[in-house]
């Protein structure tokens, strides 16, 4: 009767360890979650529409002013602001690269966390694997924090580089359009 009584009292023990354990590992999912979506409604938000329509701006100033500006001599400013120019027009697309690829990156681990929270609540697969899933996955969401801080900071640079050269090519070039 000892032996029955205590085997209940140690498989009730198990059984309510392994129900915290559960609930803690859902929580940790679900911050996770949380911290994904949160990312992802940060980048919808602040990635700015209008980099194609900066793209395509950016070469009619560039053929503009190389159609019609005729130099003997180079001035160095002159230049640099056209080096700059060109520089930032030819990040956009990497910059719209990575984009597309942290959109994708963000949808596959929100897939991949949303099986894992489905597993863990059913109880499906290596239970005693979980907190190595979750340790897995929390590498993935700082990996894809530090590839939008990335993202955003290039363009940031970019945004800082036109507004700051852009107004002056963009002024050459309809000065040199006009006094055609």
């Amino acid at each position: 009767m000892k032996k029955a009584i205590t085997l209940f009292v140690v498989l009730v023990f198990a059984f309510g360890c392994s129900d915290i354990q559960q609930k803690k590992q859902v929580s940790s999912v679900e911050q996770l979650q949380h911290k994904l979506e949160k990312l992802d409604s940060q980048l919808k938000q602040d990635f700015p529409d209008t980099l194609s329509r900066m793209r395509l701006t950016m070469m009619q100033v560039e053929l503009k002013i190389k159609q019609n500006l005729v130099l003997d001599t180079i001035q160095l400013d002159f230049a640099a602001n056209m080096d700059d120019y060109k520089q930032a027009r030819k990040a956009i697309g990497p910059i719209n690269k990575q984009y597309l690829a942290l959109k994708k990156a963000m949808a596959e681990e929100q897939n991949t966390l949303g099986k894992l929270h489905k597993d863990i609540e059913n109880g499906y697969g290596k239970r005693k694997s979980y907190d190595q899933y979750i340790a897995n996955e929390t590498k993935k969401i700082k990996q894809i924090e530090a590839l939008n801080a990335d993202l955003f900071k290039a363009v940031r640079q970019l945004l800082d580089t036109y507004k700051m050269i852009h107004p002056k090519l963009n002024a050459l070039s309809n000065r040199l359009t006009s006094t055609l």
